[in-house]
């Protein structure tokens, strides 16, 4: 590297710099990536286990909704 001129030195440190730089961006991209991951799964358990719990109530509410919808729909008389 000392025998070489110094514009070529230049050239290959900017060109090393270069590489670890994206060496070390993918990395972080890589972590990013893996924690994104465990945050998803974890919401996925947390929504699983919400709709398990609250199933009843979701269920209860559409059956009372489908029943005043059938009350209104239907035909009666005024009195």
């Amino acid at each position: 590297m000392v025998e070489t001129a110094s514009a070529k030195r230049y050239v290959l440190a900017l060109a090393f710099i270069r590489r670890r730089f994206s060496s070390i961006t993918d990395d972080l991209c890589d972590v990013f990536c893996k924690q994104m991951r465990k945050i998803k799964g974890r919401a996925e358990e947390k929504l699983d286990n919400y709709i398990k719990i609250n199933q009843e109530k979701t269920d209860e509410v559409l059956l009372r909704f489908a029943s005043i919808s059938d009350t209104l729909k239907a035909d009666h008389s005024e009195e």
